[in-house]
């Protein structure tokens, strides 16, 4: 019955003092938008995880190390003349800009052939190891032409051994890659937007159908974040329109009357 007669209280003074009611809800509603700028989205998804648990101080340690700066990733997809002609002017508008740290789509000679183990499988691994252990077992014998064809032959094996058309080596997709390394976190939204904006830019200037070349994607950790951070304001504020009219619009609908809004 106190809750009642003291809500009983409130309309009536709303009722005998409504401009000044309306006043204090729009400053109300005015301070709300303004506290709401100084809101800050965090896209680090490390942050919501337990901080004791060891997978989370290892994944954090590493990133302290070498992954605090992630990667934007351009695939590309045509003749390896067309691609490297592409590549190269993406290399150089990436480069020339001081959000980039560098940006690499080639690889050095003396890196092929390493690249080129590290894509051998297991089973591919031990016919080297078997081949080679042949090779020691023969000796000098191993010298002869007729043995060393048979015995060094690697057929398939030469392909991954050595990437003759110096761009990253594909997934077998017939993708190659672009891999650019910005000087900001994509967990900075200061830095992460205006980075993403720089680089759909540079995408957009560049005329792919003129070279013969299809753009397969453009992904990376700056463009989820920014992504996500987008999305996540857009549920915030269509959440917020829709609550408000929910709250108000039924109090307007069974008072009949507007000067009810403030009550509501």
């Amino acid at each position: 019955m106190r809750v009642l007669s003291i809500f009983r209280k409130l309309v009536l003074w709303i009722v005998d003092h409504v401009r000044l009611t309306w006043m204090i809800v729009v400053g109300l509603i005015l301070l709300s938008l303004f506290s709401a700028t100084f809101l800050r989205i965090n896209t680090n998804i490390l942050e919501l995880l337990p901080p004791d648990e060891p997978t989370t101080i290892a994944v954090k340690r590493l990133q302290e190390e070498d992954g605090k700066l992630g990667a934007l990733t351009i695939g590309v997809k045509g003749d390896v003349e067309n691609v490297h002609q592409v590549l190269s002017q993406l290399q150089k508008e990436f480069e020339a800009s001081e959000m980039v740290e560098f940006a690499v789509y080639e690889i050095p000679e003396e890196w092929q052939q390493r690249l080129g183990l590290l894509q051998l499988t297991v089973a591919e691994l031990r016919d080297l190891e078997t081949r080679l252990q042949g090779g020691l077992a023969l000796g000098p014998a191993a010298s002869n032409p007729l043995l060393a064809s048979q015995l060094f032959a690697l057929g398939p094996l030469t392909e991954k051994l050595a990437n003759s058309n110096g761009v990253l080596p594909t997934s077998g997709d017939g993708i190659y890659r672009l891999i650019v390394r910005p000087t900001g976190s994509p967990y900075d939204p200061d830095f992460a937007q205006p980075f993403w904006e720089f680089a759909n830019q540079v995408i957009d200037n560049t005329d792919f159908d003129a070279a013969h070349v299809d753009l397969v994607w453009l992904g990376g950790a700056y463009r989820h974040a920014v992504e996500d951070r987008e999305v996540i304001i857009r549920d915030i504020s269509t959440t917020s329109i829709v609550s408000f009219l929910l709250v108000l619009v039924p109090v307007a609908v069974a008072f009949k009357d507007v000067q009810a809004l403030p009550i509501g």
